[in-house]
């Protein structure tokens, strides 16, 4: 019997492929990772376009009689009156006191229909894409009297679903920038102590064990009342991003210092200082891209620990601060209502499941790429 001999062809295409291939081969069959993936992508967007999708501005409080704690906009595709088809629209609504109940209640008053005007102009709501392009326009809207709350209204009258995005913008951009600083800052250390050694080690050790012994949010809330009070809310902001960046970066060292220890006796490092490479260049072109892998999977770690130390801080009261919105802060303006307004009110908690469903799209995320990245459950 003559065996029939391997096609070249197969050995050549299985040659050819990359790191990054062969590990997006294997993410792509994560599909619960692949999912996450998805979903927060599908975050970004809205946050890079909340001026968009947002119905209403930032700081525009509908301060107006009858829109305080307004439930969630009834959109009507369907008549409710003769039963056909129609462009989604809306009722406006008054708020009225039952007086046996002494219940609030919100009445619709269909004897007019309000159309939802879709990339609508609002001359009086002006705003920067990407904070460059100037633009006017809403991806949806409605004219007065009739208002469209599709997840309710708060305290102050202002639309849930339009800060639910801008809130996206800054309870987001936190995690990621935030964690960039403790890359920069533990990449560096933990590196230089891993391969040096001796003194610089030590020291780097015992400032990682320092900040791992305090805990986090304790130690967030005593930096950040070194920020005063009376101070920019743009700098404010940018001053809880340091604070993060900075007590976050004690567990990445030590991860990197053990890794270091173990790449630096390897055989192409030797080489490379045989041939004469100076230490630097031995550092960044041998050691640390070795670790990328490892660096890529704790990033997708670190990143939701970032986005709930924000949400925690300004649930406190020690983080983001009026005008500005995030997910944190509109959970900190539900719990002022107590206990007993959540059963009556669940609209408003909307910004704890985006808190929820964001953080579990990072671990997922991160399962994902430890998953791909490990050689040993490589399909």
């Amino acid at each position: 019997m003559q065996l029939e001999a391997p096609h070249p062809q197969r050995f050549a295409s299985a040659r050819e492929k990359t790191q990054a291939q062969v590990v997006w081969e294997q993410f792509r069959r994560q599909t619960l990772a692949v999912s996450a993936l998805l979903v927060l992508m599908i975050f970004a967007i809205g946050a890079l376009f909340a001026p968009l999708i947002a119905p209403y501005g930032l700081t525009e409080e509908l301060t107006l009689e009858g829109v305080r704690f307004q439930p969630p906009t009834r959109v009507y595709v369907v008549d409710p009156v003769t039963g056909l088809p129609d462009r989604p629209f809306v009722y406006a609504t008054s708020r009225k006191v039952n007086q046996q109940t002494f219940a609030t209640e919100f009445l619709e008053d269909r004897g007019q229909k309000y159309y939802l005007r879709f990339f609508a102009s609002r001359p009086d709501q002006p705003y920067k894409i990407l904070g460059l392009i100037p633009a006017n326009l809403r991806l949806f809207s409605v004219d007065a009297p009739a208002r469209v709350f599709l997840l309710g209204s708060d305290a102050r009258g202002r639309d849930l679903f339009s800060r639910l995005w801008y809130g996206a913008q800054v309870s987001l951009t936190i995690g990621l920038v935030a964690v960039s600083i403790s890359f920069a800052i533990g990449v560096v250390l933990g590196g230089l102590a891993g391969y040096y050694g001796g003194v610089l080690d030590a020291l780097v050790m015992r400032l990682s064990e320092l900040l791992g012994a305090i805990p986090p949010l304790f130690l967030l809330i005593a930096l950040s009342t070194l920020l005063p009070q009376g101070l920019d809310p743009i700098a404010y902001f940018y001053g809880v991003v340091v604070m993060l960046g900075l007590t976050g970066w004690g567990e990445l060292a030590r991860s990197i210092r053990s890794q270091i220890l173990s790449l630096r006796e390897t055989d192409y490092v030797a080489a490379g200082r045989a041939l004469g490479a100076s230490e630097p260049r031995v550092i960044a072109r041998h050691i640390l891209p070795n670790t990328a892998s490892y660096l890529i999977v704790l990033a997708s770690l670190m990143i939701p620990a970032a986005i709930l130390a924000e949400s925690a801080l300004s649930f406190v009261g020690r983080g983001i601060r009026e005008p500005f919105s995030s997910w944190g802060l509109m959970l900190a303006d539900v719990a002022k209502g107590g206990v007993a307004a959540l059963s009556e009110r669940p609209w408003t908690l909307a910004s704890g499941f985006f808190i929820l469903l964001t953080v579990l799209c990072w671990n997922l995320l991160g399962d994902g790429l430890r998953a791909a990245f490990d050689p040993k459950k490589r399909r």
